[in-house]
């Protein structure tokens, strides 16, 4: 008899965010409804979470408490707030979701559409025939205001944020969609009626006539609403019990195991101000004890359900797209974690001023372990240090950045997968030869300015990630301690136990050099017992254990070398060198028209004319090229036409790159990357607003990045870092020029 016939588990809601649904189903339904009692006490609230942690089922239940109340209503009865909700009162409930509406296009009209069936559903049925073809939104709410402005209402908004968050790589849409926001939030501000109001979303956009300047409060990060969505660890120990035991029992470990990989897994959630409250994803709690459930004779597995959700990472992946994070960043997340104040979290950010680190936090991808700094008289100056909340949070950021970082070689996510699914094969059949082959392929992926200012160490993170997003591993340590030392990588994967220990080879280093280093790496892993720090009950479960030796080489950024051990004995399984992969070629640029390369050489030659003292403009110093932008802001006509190009300072400023003497070259496409500097700039220019330096240098490096080529015809040399400085320069010189001009 299988454990699940000698108890009937309960059926577990997946995707549905009705509470009366999920109520009428009988299925399992954890009680959060002590905190909806206290919230209803405010009337303008904030809220920030991140997707899949049941802020949509929270609002349901707002909905169902305002609209029928609680004493009565048998929705609520045995739940935690029927004794509590203090209310009397019944009330028409507004409720919107912005999720999913992000088509610049259509936003506004879509936008329009949304609360005219909102109103409907509240009661007010001529919603539907109030000027039907209007999609100003502004001119529909005040129309549709005419229904409840005798009466208090409610206001729920969920997702308010999706229009912007899906428009970080594209400004013109994310602005479009910011102006009709802004009428949204102008019509809230100006009711008097409203009973209570809730938005909620991800992030905090600033320019929307929200957050600042009205009566929100915030409870994001309030202690005695930290768990008020996500699964506490003992909501998860009492609801889900006869489930626990069941999985346990599956996977052959005790339930305390279990639930320390649950915890390990999918806890760590944590937006509290004293950082003492974590929660696990609803999400992926629910959907891995539904697999008990389903197939009650099936070992559950522990996968990313969290990225296989719908849009988990979207905020993250638009912002990618345009915005610079290189290698460095990952090297100091995966050793120290990062850390941000609360002002950080709490401050709205622009389209060109994002907080990365307060945006990773946001979306989920980081969550708050400890506080750093604090302050007693203030919460505002607070600091945290975050890190990724749990394995499984971890494995969607390495997809995720690792699309980003390789994404400029344009073989799209076909390619990503394939090599994914080739790494995970060849490691279930130990075909080492093939492991080491596919982990070099993602290694040369990376192109070379994304490795500028990492450390040795990301080597170790790359691999771990490689082996992460090919779903190779049930857990992946790095670092692991023991009595004598510390491995580099421990992970296990079809009941199998794996070390890996690196070594580095420094430039130009020898056949014998690479065996030495080899040798060494395993008499370090004999040594120091690595790998033999592992619980009891895993030695008894785990027979075979290996060690895995990846000797990489500096000049290649690539395994040259593997050697496969057996951890027990010490003895070598198979070693053998590795030939390098050549670098895939960039993708391919259409070249500029011979007429084109003819003009602008001519409006160069015309440029070194203008410049004093009739200089060569290969030798012009950044003085005279910040004189010809102030001379191109001062010869726009009132139509915003330049009757001297542009693109001359820009083509002095790559030249003078091409010149600079430096061991770190890249080759351009000069032609295309001018192309793109005026495009940026027509976009900025737009913006009729002044940019620091540091805003405008990822903009600039995403451009720079763009134009890496491998085409000779019109590629030129050039230092990535100077050019990258000087052509922020001369953008900032060229901006604050016309502006300038513009208040004259």
């Amino acid at each position: 008899m299988s454990a699940t016939e000698q108890v009937k588990l309960q059926e577990i809601t997946i995707g549905n965010s009705d509470f009366k649904d999920v109520i009428d189903s009988g299925t399992l339904f954890v009680d959060k409804t002590a905190h909806l009692a206290d919230l209803a006490k405010k009337k303008k609230v904030f809220f920030v979470r991140p997707r899949r942690l049941g802020k949509s089922m929270m609002l349901s239940m707002l909905k169902e408490l305002f609209t029928h109340g609680a004493k009565n209503n048998r929705y609520f009865n045995g739940l935690a707030v029927q004794s509590l909700w203090a209310d009397p009162n019944c009330y028409p409930v507004i409720s919107v979701s912005l999720y999913e509406k992000f088509n610049s296009d259509t936003f506004e009209q879509d936008l329009c559409s949304a609360f005219r069936m909102a109103f409907n559903r509240a009661g007010f049925a001529k919603a539907l025939t109030v000027e039907p073809q209007l999609t100003d939104v502004s001119l529909l709410l005040d129309l549709l205001f005419n229904f409840i402005k005798d009466t208090s209402f409610v206001l729920l908004i969920d997702e308010w944020d999706f229009p912007l968050s899906a428009n970080l790589d594209n400004f013109e849409a994310y602005e479009k969609n910011r102006k009709v926001l802004c009428k949204l939030f102008a019509w809230i501000r100006d009711i008097e009626n409203l009973r209570f109001c809730l938005v909620t979303g991800i992030g905090r956009y600033e320019g929307t006539a929200f957050i600042s300047g009205q009566d929100f409060v915030d409870i994001s990060m309030q202690h005695d609403f930290a768990d008020i969505v996500g699964y506490t660890e003992d909501e998860v120990r009492k609801y889900f019990t006869p489930h626990i035991k069941v999985a346990a029992n599956l996977l052959e470990c005790s339930e305390d195991e279990l639930l320390g990989k649950l915890k390990q897994q999918y806890d760590g959630f944590c937006f509290d101000d004293n950082a003492s409250i974590s929660v696990y994803c609803t999400w992926s709690i629910n959907k891995f004890f539904q697999q008990v459930v389903d197939n009650p004779n099936q070992k559950p597995k522990f996968l990313p359900f969290w990225m296989e959700s719908a849009n988990a990472p979207k905020a993250i992946r638009s912002y990618l797209v345009s915005h610079n994070v290189d290698l460095s960043f990952l090297d100091k997340l995966k050793n120290t974690g990062i850390e941000i104040t609360q002002s950080d979290f709490d401050q709205p950010s622009s389209f060109e001023q994002i907080n990365f680190s307060a945006l990773m936090v946001q979306t989920g991808y980081l969550s708050i372990k400890s506080v750093v700094t604090p302050n007693e008289h203030s919460t505002y100056s607070r600091g945290y240090r975050c890190d990724f909340p749990n394995d499984e949070v971890e494995a969607v950021y390495a997809n995720v950045f690792l699309h980003y970082i390789t994404k400029r070689w344009g073989k799209g996510n076909e390619w990503f997968k394939e090599s994914a699914q080739k790494l995970h094969d060849s490691m279930y059949r130990q075909d080492m030869p093939a492991v080491v082959h596919w982990i070099n392929v993602f290694l040369t992926a990376i192109p070379y300015d994304g490795w500028s200012g990492a450390k040795e160490v990301i080597f170790r993170t790359f691999i771990c990630w490689c082996l992460l997003f090919s779903y190779t591993p049930d857990q992946i340590r790095e670092e692991i301690f023991n009595f004598k030392g510390r491995s580099d990588v421990e992970f296990e994967f079809n009941n199998k136990f794996y070390v890996i220990e690196l070594k580095r080879l420094p430039p130009k280093g020898s056949k014998n050099a690479v065996l030495k280093l080899a040798d060494e790496a395993q008499e370090q892993i004999k040594d120091r017992k690595y790998g033999h720090n592992l619980a009891t009950w895993q030695q008894a479960r785990i027979k075979d254990r290996y060690g895995l030796i990846f000797v990489i080489a500096a000049d290649t950024r690539q395994v040259c070398y593997w050697r496969r051990i057996e951890l027990d004995t010490n003895k070598v399984l198979g070693a053998d060198l590795v030939e390098a992969l050549p670098e895939p070629k960039a993708e391919k640029v259409e070249s500029k028209t011979a007429e084109k390369t003819e003009l602008v050489a001519t409006e160069e030659s015309k440029a070194a004319e203008q410049i004093e003292g009739g200089a060569d403009s290969k030798s012009v110093e950044l003085n005279s090229v910040s004189q010809i932008a102030q001379q191109i802001a001062a010869t726009q006509d009132d139509t915003g036409q330049q009757e001297t190009p542009l693109d001359i300072s820009f083509q002095i400023v790559i030249d003078m790159a091409s010149e600079y003497k430096s061991d770190n070259l890249i080759k351009i496409d000069h032609t295309k990357l001018v192309s793109r500097m005026m495009l940026l700039y027509d976009k900025l220019k737009k913006k009729r607003t002044e940019f620091s330096l540091a805003s405008l240098s990822p903009m600039v490096r995403a451009v720079i990045r763009d134009a890496i080529t491998e085409d000779d015809k019109n590629a030129v040399k050039v230092d990535f870092e100077y050019l990258t400085e000087q052509l922020v320069l001369n953008l900032s010189d060229v901006i604050k020029a016309s502006l300038k001009h513009r208040a004259k």
